[in-house]
């Protein structure tokens, strides 16, 4: 029987602002929201058996070592989404695809290998495929605004060269913090201001239009002009649905969250594919039937490399790391597509570089500050950076809120709810049936 003081005890700590911070790193980092543990149950630590010591054999063991020393670097699986994700990228625009499979047939491809994965993962966790306690509407909310998000994107990645359209997407880090202080309520500093400016002046540079830079940028046509929208289109949108997932929180597992932009991806795209918008579908030839499934299968496998990068190494850092899909975008586009590099363009991507990393590095002395200000309470050394004092800033709609002069009274349970609910509860018999003690 547990006592009240060993209850005490096994109840969770509340969530502290560092927790807080580092999840909304992890959920706003970037796109995707598989879960990593469960589709890696079959890589090993590294540390769980020995040489010899497993039956499988000595073959089986040649590509355990490496494989849980990737999972488990940091640095590794970031450069390795980075490789999925220019790939893919350099898979949609090569010849058999680029001009005769429509987008929303490629989006199609994506969204169903994604869905059978997902759900599959699900099944095996025991994870609850649409959710139970967060609200519909948000996860509805992140499903549109995600699907229209990949949609979007990949009309800006035919239109313009591999390396521009990764570089515009690469804003959206940014967006997402600006779009996290206007609805959220959540800090923004001058620093983090300078780094959204620094990223947006990048932008500039990369699209190069004519009316700032005359004869001096690259050749403006309309589509890179579609091209340049539905970029920074595809960006804004991504950094909505980082959004809708930081609102969800905790109370959805990842998968669930994963589930509702596959879905809704499909959904959004089947439609206007099978109607013939804006071009009838294609059936593909064995050699693009293989490029879609590589398409498919380097996106998820960037999706669950990125996650398990911002799980594995600080937000600021991991960031970092990833931008160096912008470096293997413009190495594939020179050489696979001979895609000229110019110096205005390389301008553009070291400011959007520079952008990104000030954002996340501010939220990483953040948390730094807090770590700090609660290890030297008895020391008296000061934390990194000065504290706020008082409650966090509400959002901005909280302000249109009807405002009443006094507090509504605390919540309490009524004795009758309490002795119902208790009694609803097994007997001592029952649990000692029902129940049986897990061995250690």
């Amino acid at each position: 029987m547990n006592t009240p003081g060993s209850a005490a005890a096994e109840r969770p700590p509340e969530e502290t602002e560092e927790q807080r911070l580092l999840e909304s790193q992890l959920y706003t980092a970037g796109n995707a929201t598989e879960n990593t543990d469960v589709l890696a149950r079959g890589i090993p630590d590294g540390r769980s058996r020995q040489n010899g010591s497993s039956g499988d054999g000595g073959g089986a063991n040649l590509w355990r070592a490496p494989a849980a020393a990737f999972w488990n670097s940091g640095v590794a699986v970031a450069l390795g989404s980075c490789v999925c994700f220019a790939t893919a990228g350099a898979l949609v625009k090569s010849p058999p695809i680029q001009g005769h499979i429509p987008v929303f047939e490629i989006v199609v491809v994506r969204a169903l290998v994604s869905t059978i994965v997902t759900s599959l993962s699900c099944r095996a966790g025991g994870v609850p495929v649409f959710g139970r306690t967060a609200p519909q509407a948000l996860l509805i909310a992140r499903g549109v605004i995600g699907g229209t998000a990949m949609t979007v994107s990949y009309e800006a990645l035919v239109r313009l060269p591999l390396a521009d359209s990764t570089v515009v997407f690469y804003t959206c880090p940014v967006l997402t913090a600006l779009l996290a202080w206007l609805l959220l309520g959540e800090r923004f500093t001058w620093l983090m201001a300078a780094g959204c400016g620094a990223s947006l002046a990048g932008v500039v540079l990369v699209a190069q239009p004519p009316w700032l830079l005359g004869s001096a940028g690259v050749e403006w046509s309309h589509e890179r002009l579609l091209g340049m929208v539905f970029g920074f289109a595809g960006a804004a949108l991504a950094a909505g649905a980082y959004i809708c997932i930081r609102l969800i929180g905790k109370r959805e597992h990842p998968l669930t969250v994963a589930m509702y932009f596959h879905c809704f991806a499909f959904l959004s795209s089947v439609f206007p594919l099978a109607v013939g918008y804006p071009e009838p579908a294609v059936l593909p030839s064995p050699v693009q039937l293989a490029l879609l499934l590589g398409i498919a299968c380097g996106s998820f496998g960037g999706n669950l490399l990125v996650n398990r990068a911002f799980q594995l190494e600080p937000a600021a850092k991991a960031s970092a790391l990833n931008f160096s899909q912008v470096i293997i975008a413009y190495l594939l586009g020179s050489v696979l597509f001979h895609d000229p590099i110019t110096a205005l363009g390389l301008a553009g991507t070291a400011l959007i570089a520079c952008g990104v990393i000030v954002v996340n590095l501010e939220k990483l002395l953040a948390v730094a500050a807090s770590k700090g200000g609660s290890s030297s309470g008895s020391s008296g050394s000061q934390p990194l950076t000065e504290q706020p004092e008082g409650p966090p800033p509400a959002a901005w709609w909280h302000r249109l809120l009807p405002k009443s002069d006094e507090e509504p009274p605390p919540l309490k349970a009524k004795r009758s709810d309490l002795e119902a609910e208790l009694g609803r509860l097994p007997g001592p018999a029952e649990r000692q049936h029902h129940y049986q003690p897990l061995g250690r």
